[in-house]
């Protein structure tokens, strides 16, 4: 009984189609900042080298495709002032390589461009307008982020925004569309706060085509909230597993059915925050209060009585099940809910604080 359960949160996990993130820049506009910020990847993971070379420049992560971290990125290492031309052919190119009017499925195109630009350094570059054109010509989602605005003056980037509206406004006449343009400070300097990143990842869960979002969702690490979604239906689905289950015809079925799907529905929900490598199976174990086991233990006494009062009197089995069913699932949904309002806590204390493994089991 465990195993359908657990079968069924497998199946969802599997189901998460990976979206595409390129992040686009000039050397020193803080990609990888940005990277490590929203995804939670280490300088291991996005260190030069650690890719699967794409082209010359463009990398991907992670390659193959890790189930732990749902999303695919594409990395331009940036460029040196002397080789910009070669930058430009080469970003043009594999932007429409990676279109989907030129890859086999959905599935292989780029889903969403993080365009940075140094919000430090004021100023746009001469090819920058391409690039952007290109981008809207091939209908590949974009997202304008003008990185690192806790190095730059006031004046400087209110003067940077002036200018690149008016790089933007033809070419988003013609191509009838409005880009976002997010101000985020990822790594700020001494003094300074982060900023802009989740403003930047709700954009970006628009941005992303839906089918692809939920695995977005849960790849990112600093917009806490978004993943309420995602948790609430591993929730439903669990708990409408648990009321299904409560018809076997066996005395005590109920009893297993909440026993075995709490730990499985516990662990998917600690994936979803990104918190599993923190959490072990005593820690599972011990969120089983006394009142869940009172629930459990009333959950059993009807299950048992009605098995075996049907026998007797048989149409007593389905409504005796379903207030069985019942107690169950609102009991799995009590203890998912619980938890999940837990992990979010703990989550947001982590994003802002210095958390570690150990403060994680103590909360």
């Amino acid at each position: 009984m465990n195993n359908e359960v657990e079968q069924e949160l497998e199946k969802i996990r599997e189901g998460l189609k990976p979206p595409s993130i390129a992040v686009i820049g000039r050397t020193g506009t803080g990609k990888s900042s940005l990277i490590k910020a929203i995804l939670g990847l280490d300088d291991d993971e996005i260190k030069v080298g650690a890719g699967f070379p794409v082209t010359e420049r463009y990398e991907r992560y992670p390659f193959p495709h890790n189930q732990d971290t749902p999303i695919i990125l594409y990395d331009s290492p940036g460029y040196e002032a002397s080789k910009t031309d070669d930058f430009l052919e080469e970003t043009l190119k594999f932007l429409r390589d990676k279109s989907l009017s030129n890859t086999e499925s959905v599935d292989d195109c780029i889903h969403l461009i993080w365009y940075l630009i140094h919000g430090g350094l004021g100023r746009i570059e001469y090819f920058d307008k391409q690039v952007i054109q290109t981008l809207l010509s091939e209908k590949i989602p974009i997202i304008m982020v003008l990185s690192r605005c806790d190095t730059a003056q006031p004046e400087k980037l209110s003067k940077l925004r002036k200018k690149l509206s008016e790089v933007l406004a033809d070419i988003e006449q013609t191509a009838n569309t409005q880009l976002k343009i997010m101000e985020v400070s990822a790594d700020p300097i001494p003094g300074k706060t982060v900023s802009g990143l989740k403003e930047l990842t709700e954009e970006s869960k628009k941005a992303i085509p839906e089918l692809y979002a939920e695995a977005f969702i849960r790849a990112q690490r600093v917009n806490i909230k978004l993943k309420r979604k995602p948790a609430y239906s591993l929730i439903g689905k669990t708990a409408g597993a648990c009321f299904g289950l409560s018809f076997i015809p066996i005395p005590g079925s109920t009893k297993l059915s909440v026993m075995g799907t709490q730990p499985a529905l516990l662990a998917s929900i600690a994936k979803l925050y990104n918190l599993d490598p923190f959490l072990n199976n005593g820690i599972t174990a011990a969120t089983i209060a006394f009142s869940g086991l009172l629930v459990i233990v009333g959950a059993t006494i009807l299950d048992v009585a009605t098995t075996f009062l049907s026998g007797i009197f048989p149409p007593l089995f389905i409504p005796g099940k379903s207030i069985t069913g019942v107690v169950a699932a609102s009991y799995i949904l009590a203890v998912g809910l619980a938890y999940t309002s837990t992990l979010e806590a703990l989550s947001i204390r982590r994003l802002n604080s210095n958390m570690n493994k150990k403060d994680i089991k103590n909360s």
